[in-house]
């Protein structure tokens, strides 16, 4: 299960961390950052399995376009922490990895990897046994900005994550659940979001 994803530099990513749980809301006005952080996670799993060019091209439409541009620094930082269970243990993973993506005019044609490290953390399984489907469900991503698709949900989210987009770069804050708790008394949680009661 991926416990947390940082990603610094991407489009409108600079130096976010999202932390999901099992089912998961991403919501935020058009062009704050949901999508993006979609194409960051689309990114780092398609660079597990092939050529980072392609799976820049994938993820994000072109390489070129994958830096913020405000931000002066031409790489990429993503990090991911996940956990395996394994024979009643919990194999805890750390993956980090940079890339420079290729910048119109600089003459390079593809993307960098920069640095790259895997640290496990617990008992290392053989290979073998590594490859076996591990016996949790998948995780769910939702991501909308109609917020009235939120209410369908009920009680089954196990995170919300409200996006915004200041100055050219995306913040991801979680609402506090006792608060919005105690204000579904008087509202749905797509009209709290509806509102800007979620940002208070």
């Amino acid at each position: 299960m991926l416990r947390e994803f940082r990603v610094d530099n991407f489009k409108s990513l600079i130096n976010v961390s999202f932390e999901p749980g099992s089912v998961n809301l991403l919501i935020g006005r058009n062009n704050s950052g949901k999508t993006n952080l979609c194409q960051a996670l689309r990114f780092v799993s398609g660079s597990s399995v092939g050529k980072l060019d392609e799976a820049a091209d994938v993820a994000a439409g072109m390489q070129f376009g994958m830096t913020n541009f405000a931000l002066d620094k031409s790489t990429i930082d993503f990090t991911v922490r996940a956990e395996l269970p394994r024979g009643g243990e919990r194999l805890a993973f750390e993956y980090e990895l940079t890339v420079s993506p290729s910048l119109p005019g600089s003459g390079e044609t593809a993307t960098q990897l920069e640095r790259e490290v895997l640290r496990v953390v617990g008992i290392l399984k053989t290979l073998f046994e590594m490859a076996d489907p591990p016996p949790a469900g998948p995780q769910l991503v939702f991501t909308s900005h109609a917020p009235y698709f939120i209410d369908l949900f009920d009680d089954r989210l196990d995170g919300i994550f409200l996006f915004d987009r200041d100055k050219g770069h995306t913040s991801i804050t979680r609402p506090d659940p006792a608060r919005v708790k105690a204000r579904l008394e008087d509202f749905p949680l797509g009209e709290q979001h509806f509102r800007d009661m979620l940002r208070r």
